[in-house]
């Protein structure tokens, strides 16, 4: 999810009165089952969908939370919690990797995701954590041994359950985690929230969704946010973390304040299997064994920088891989700049925002080292079964085409 209207639009929110929309019926917890729940859910986004492409097929298995069966169970499962405006297809890659190596995957969607953003007015964070709670809970009655997989506002979600539930998880995986964000105006969105609905109001044609994701959220959803950010931003600065932990975050990240999250997860991790891969130029400092620096630059792919929501992506992903169906042109407010990256047969990728004067940019929507980074996932995955060993803090890997091997 983008903050940047934030710095634009919440010192003026106080001079303007929005009435407030009516509660949508968010989708009912309490299913005996996942089953019970994935069906109910797909049921719920087809009902409510506003569609932005041809596919409505493709729009609602995306949006929808699914389950993955491995062939050769290992007796552990993995829940996948998705980001504030994002989907279960944030981790459509990861979860067949995963699967691939003997857990059991499941992903879930969070009240108010999955239709469209005016569904979320209403929401809170205690919704978002009480269905984290529920999902857990079905996964338990099965496997004893759960990893918690988040990205962006899941992370917050997982470190929240993994602090209240710590005996139920095995360990975490934390994808561009939203603990601290590069706004100060952030603090305001709560006194905001009393007096406006949007601080970009959808769209009519599009009314804010993209295939996978959100282009806009209300203002509730964005004080829900603030709630899971404060409370696992000051769970990680006070506390060790001793389970087993891998970061992911890059440098360029346009909403998270990475350079700030780098040095406090270096200090909060304390498992020896733990690791922080950062995409990018580490800020400057000290840093522990557990950090793995590795370029964001990479001009033999055309990609400038590493964005936000790129990190759990393949490059083989039908839609946002390196050749994907979708191109990512909201990269900045500029409408010439959308229509420049809408034409150009040769457009450059990098984060939200980036600009070099030379090449017209989309939002870079896959990771080129996501094959490389799944092995690093399993290390970690797999400490508990062999003694872990230390990696250096500058891993020197060559991009290929297709990822890393």
């Amino acid at each position: 999810m983008n903050f940047k209207p934030l710095i634009i639009a919440l010192p003026v929110a106080f001079l303007i009165g929005c009435a407030s929309e009516p509660t949508p019926d968010m989708l009912p917890g309490g299913q005996p089952n996942f089953d019970t729940y994935a069906i109910q859910a797909k049921a719920y986004v087809a009902e409510r969908r506003h569609y932005v492409t041809d596919d409505h097929v493709a729009e609602i298995e995306g949006n929808s939370p699914f389950e993955i069966r491995p062939k050769n169970p290992n007796g552990q499962a993995v829940l996948m919690i998705h980001g504030l405006g994002d989907s279960p297809w944030t981790f459509t890659d990861l979860g067949k990797t995963l699967a691939d190596q003997g857990y059991l995957v499941r992903t879930m969607l969070l009240p108010g995701h999955g239709t469209r953003p005016a569904d979320m007015i209403g929401v809170t964070s205690e919704d978002w954590t009480k269905a984290v709670n529920e999902q857990v809970a079905l996964l338990k009655k099965q496997y004893p041994k759960i990893w918690l997989a988040g990205f962006s506002t899941g992370c917050n979600l997982a470190l929240d359950y993994s602090e209240e539930h710590p005996d139920d998880v095995e360990g975490l995986l934390l994808f561009s985690p939203a603990m601290q964000v590069r706004t100060s105006l952030i603090k305001l969105a709560p006194i905001a929230d009393l007096f406006v609905t949007w601080l970009r109001a959808p769209d009519k044609k599009t009314a804010g969704d993209a295939p996978f994701k959100y282009n806009t959220v209300p203002m509730d959803a964005i004080v829900a946010f603030k709630h899971t950010m404060d409370t696992s931003n000051d769970y990680l600065t006070k506390n060790k973390i001793t389970k087993p932990v891998i970061v992911m975050m890059s440098q360029h990240d346009s909403i998270i304040n990475t350079q700030s999250l780098v040095k406090v997860f270096d200090k909060a991790l304390t498992n020896p299997a733990s690791k922080i891969i950062w995409y990018g130029k580490l800020p400057d400092g000290k840093y522990s064994k557990k950090v793995v620096a590795k370029s964001d630059y990479l001009p033999e792919l055309r990609i400038k920088s590493f964005a936000h929501m790129s990190i759990p992506f393949s490059p083989d992903n039908v839609w946002y891989g390196k050749d994907g169906k979708f191109r990512y042109c909201r990269n900045s407010a500029s409408a010439k700049d959308v229509q420049d990256c809408r034409n150009d047969p040769d457009v450059w990728y990098g984060a939200w925002g980036t600009h070099d004067g030379e090449h017209s940019f989309a939002r870079l929507t896959y990771n080129p080292y996501f094959d490389w980074q799944a092995k690093q996932i399993l290390k970690v995955m797999k400490s508990g079964e062999q003694k872990p060993r230390a990696s250096g803090i500058i891993e020197k890997v060559e991009p290929q085409q297709k990822g890393l091997n």
